[in-house]
C-alpha cells in the first residue's frame, strides 16, 4: 500500500504528464489508465497461476477497449503480458492467446462495420498501413544504408522532449532507482521489477527506436506508472531499511539544502522556469551537462558503503525533485504559455473561439500559436516554428504579412514585440501594418494574454 501510495503521489505531482495528457491528448491519459488496469491484472493472474476462462474474460474485455483507444499501445501492452509469461508460467500462453484472438476479431468486425456505415471502408486498414510504413520506412532505410544522421534525426528529438519533459531532478531519481535495482540482487530478481522494467523499457524502445509517434511526450504516458513504482519500491525499501541512520536533525538539514539548491536555481533563472529545455538546441549541452554530472555524484553515493550517505543522496533527490515541480508550477501560473495553465490564464481559449466566431472562415489564415490554433481550428501560421531561436527562415511570416496573406493576428504582448523588432530587419514596419490592414483589436487574459488584431 505504501509503495501504490508513493507511486501516485509523484504521479499527481508531475506537471507534464498530466497536464499534456489531458488539456488536449487525451489518449495518452486514457491509455495510461487502460495499460496500468490490464498490465497489472495480468501479471497478479500469472503470478498466482490463476488460469481459467473466466481469469482472462476480464483481460480478453480490457484489451477490447483499448484496441479502440489506439491500437499500437495496446499490441505493446500484450507483448509484455508474453514475455512475461513466457519467463515465469508458460500454460498462461495458450488461453491469453485464444482469448485475444476472439476479443481483436471482435474489435474489427466491429471498426469495420463503424467504418462502413460512414461509408470510409478504406480507413479499416489503416492502422495496419500505419504500423506498416513506420516499421517498414525504418527497415527500408537501414538496410539501404541511409545516412544515419537522418535515420535517428526523429528518434533524437523524440529522445530529447521525451527526456525534457520528465525534467532533470526525475531522471536521476530515475537513474538513481535502476542503479540500485542493478546493485541489490533481490531486487533484481524479483518477479515484480522484472515485470516493470519489461513494461517501461517495452514502451520506450518501441517509440524511440522506431520513431513511432512523433514528438510528444504523452505516447510515453503508458511508461510512465511502471517508473513511478519502479522509484517507489527503492524509496520505501531505501528509508525503512535506513531510517536508523539518519537523525531529524540532518532531515532538516537535507530538506533546507534541497529547499536552498531550488531557490538559487530559480532565482538566477537557469533550471527550473523552462530555461534548461533539451528540445531548445543550445540548451541541450547544459541540459546533457547537468544529466552528466549528477549522474556521477549518484554513482559516488552508491559506492559508497556508508548507508548514511546514500540515504542522504536519496533524500536530497526527492527533495529537489518535489520542489521542481513545486516552483513549476508557480512558474507557470505567471508564465504566457505554459501546460498548466493552458485553458485559462493566457486567455489562449478565448482568443481562439473569438476568431471561430468573428472570421468564421477556416480557410483563413491566422498569425498565431498552438495552444490558441487548438480553439481556432482552422488554418494557422505557426508563430513559434519561426522565431529567432529557430533556424528556418523567418522570413516566411513576413512574407505572408506583406503579401496580405494574414487575415489575423493572436499573440502575446511578449511575441508582438518580439516580431515588431524582427520586421525592423526585413524592411516592414509591424505597427503601422497594425494600423493599416488590422484596425480591430480585443485583448483576451490582461497584460500576459493575448492580443487579436482583425
Amino acid at each position: 500500500k505504501l509503495i501504490s501510495l508513493l507511486a501516485g503521489f509523484f504521479f499527481a505531482i508531475h506537471p507534464y504528464i498530466i497536464q499534456n495528457s489531458l488539456h488536449i491528448h487525451y489518449d495518452g491519459a486514457v491509455f495510461a489508465f487502460f495499460s496500468t488496469w490490464y498490465l497489472f491484472l495480468a501479471y497478479q493472474k500469472i503470478i498466482n497461476h490463476q488460469n481459467r476462462w473466466q481469469d482472462h474474460l476480464p483481460l480478453a474485455t480490457i484489451f477490447f477497449f483499448a484496441l479502440f483507444v489506439k491500437y499500437d499501445p495496446a499490441l505493446m501492452m500484450l507483448f509484455i503480458v508474453i514475455v512475461f509469461s513466457l519467463i515465469k508460467w508458460i500454460p498462461f500462453l495458450k488461453k491469453l492467446l485464444i482469448s485475444t484472438t476472439i476479443s481483436s476479431f471482435l474489435f474489427f468486425g466491429l471498426f469495420y462495420l463503424y467504418n462502413a456505415a460512414f461509408n470510409h471502408t478504406e480507413a479499416f486498414l489503416l492502422p495496419f498501413a500505419w504500423i506498416n510504413q513506420v516499421v517498414s520506412g525504418k527497415l527500408i532505410a537501414f538496410v539501404t544504408n541511409t545516412p544515419s544522421l537522418s535515420l535517428w534525426a526523429n528518434n533524437y528529438y523524440l529522445l530529447i522532449r521525451f527526456l525534457s519533459w520528465l525534467t532533470i531532478p526525475f531522471i536521476l531519481l530515475a537513474i538513481y532507482t535502476f542503479l540500485i535495482i542493478f546493485r541489490e540482487k533481490n531486487l533484481k530478481k524479483a518477479p515484480g521489477i522484472l515485470f516493470l522494467s519489461l513494461w517501461f523499457f517495452t514502451f520506450c524502445i518501441a517509440y524511440l527506436a522506431l520513431g513511432w509517434s512523433g514528438d510528444f511526450p504523452r505516447y510515453f504516458a503508458p511508461a510512465m506508472t511502471p517508473l513511478f513504482m519502479l522509484i517507489a519500491v527503492v524509496v520505501r525499501r531505501h528509508i525503512t531499511q535506513f531510517k536508523k541512520q539518519v537523525t531529524s536533525k540532518t532531515l532538516t538539514l537535507v530538506f533546507i539544502l534541497a529547499s536552498s539548491i531550488i531557490f538559487l536555481l530559480e532565482k538566477a533563472d537557469y533550471l527550473f522556469s523552462d530555461r534548461i529545455t533539451g528540445w531548445i538546441p543550445y540548451l541541450q549541452i547544459p541540459f546533457f551537462g547537468l544529466i552528466v554530472l549528477g549522474t556521477f555524484l549518484i554513482v559516488l553515493a552508491i559506492t559508497n558503503r556508508s548507508k548514511r550517505i546514500l540515504l542522504i543522496t536519496l533524500l536530497i533527490l526527492l527533495s529537489v525533485n518535489f520542489y521542481q515541480f513545486t516552483t513549476q508550477y508557480l512558474h507557470d501560473l505567471k508564465s504566457n504559455y505554459s501546460l498548466t495553465n493552458f485553458y485559462g490564464y493566457g486567455g489562449y481559449r478565448e482568443a481562439g473561439n473569438f476568431l471561430k466566431n468573428e472570421i468564421g472562415d477556416e480557410n483563413a489564415i491566422v498569425l498565431t500559436f498552438d495552444p490558441v490554433a487548438y480553439y481556432w481550428k482552422g488554418k494557422f501560421l505557426d508563430y513559434n516554428l519561426f522565431g529567432p531561436l529557430s533556424k528556418r527562415d523567418n522570413t516566411i511570416i513576413i512574407n505572408y504579412l506583406q503579401d496580405d496573406k494574414i487575415a489575423a493576428i493572436a499573440l502575446p504582448k511578449i511575441y508582438s514585440d518580439e516580431l515588431a523588432a524582427l520586421s525592423q530587419n526585413y524592411g516592414l514596419n509591424y505597427q503601422k501594418l497594425l494600423a493599416e490592414k488590422f484596425k480591430n483589436h480585443r485583448n483576451f487574459g490582461g497584460q500576459k494574454g493575448i492580443d487579436v488584431y482583425y
